[in-house]
């Protein structure tokens, strides 16, 4: 299924009524749900090369995020309860992912969150006996720096934004081989969920931009080339393709207020 550049409008309920802290209007999206749907399917039922991200953007108070929580989520929890979620909302965690260092720990926070889920510790499954060892080096090498890394030594910026760029390439090295052998091993469908992307979009210039190439060039180019990840991405502005390697994965919707 395919709805490029489709505006979706969805006429709601007349009677509201709270559920997870949202009116039901902002809850009744069925085309958007079967959308998600859709894409966890085809992967289930083979490994899907084609989109694979999937953009749902929108005014504020559109209802964006009463999609991703009080939508999307739960239906997948309901449906497909063995099917691993890694949930990110970037408008709780800016403060953290828009610091110097905020996309190292993206990494690594979106890494442990998928260990969480799946039981699959990093460490360990890049650690398997007859497995190449680089990513498991790399992944350690940066992990062990930046916990230990002293911010108020008094070192300039030019050192702090070199030894940051190494690290990260580290851990986009150990991320990419993580989720391989996941994939790999598992052979099951994998859904990452970023709500309030905007953020990245939004006021920092260069270094959001850096964090947007980080995040669609590196880490979405490479899971969704296993088939088997979905990226469901929310946020006031559209997220779009950084490049042209990109293109064949997107789907976007531009959500509108739901008509009472």
């Amino acid at each position: 299924m395919s709805i490029d550049n489709l505006r979706i409008t969805k006429h709601g309920m007349p009677d509201r009524f709270e559920q997870m802290g949202y009116p039901s209007v902002f809850l009744d999206r069925p085309v958007e749900w079967n959308v998600v749907d859709q894409a966890v399917k085809d992967r289930m039922d083979d490994p899907e090369f084609n989109g694979g991200v999937i953009n749902f953007y929108g005014d504020p108070e559109v209802g964006k995020s009463a999609l991703v929580k009080g939508v999307i989520i739960p239906n997948l929890t309901k449906r497909y309860p063995n099917i691993p979620i890694v949930h990110v909302d970037f408008g709780d965690s800016w403060e953290k992912y828009g610091a110097l260092d905020g996309k190292t720990q993206f990494i690594i926070d979106i890494a442990e969150k998928l260990a969480q889920v799946t039981g699959e510790p990093v460490v360990d499954l890049l650690a398997e006996k007859g497995k190449r060892m680089e990513a498991l080096t790399d992944w350690m090498r940066a992990t062990l720096t930046l916990q230990s890394f002293d911010w108020n030594s008094g070192v300039d910026d030019v050192y702090i934004l070199a030894t940051l760029g190494s690290r990260e390439a580290e851990l986009v090295s150990g991320f990419k081989e993580y989720t391989r052998r996941l994939a790999e091993k598992r052979r099951k469908t994998v859904v990452f969920v970023l709500d309030s992307t905007d953020q990245i979009l939004n006021t920092r210039g260069v270094a959001d931009r850096d964090f947007l190439r980080l995040l669609q060039e590196e880490l979405i180019v490479h899971t969704t080339d296993t088939g088997l990840y979905v990226w469901v991405v929310s946020g006031r502005k559209p997220f779009e393709p950084s490049d042209r390697r990109m293109e064949r994965r997107f789907q976007s919707c531009e959500l509108e207020m739901p008509a009472l």
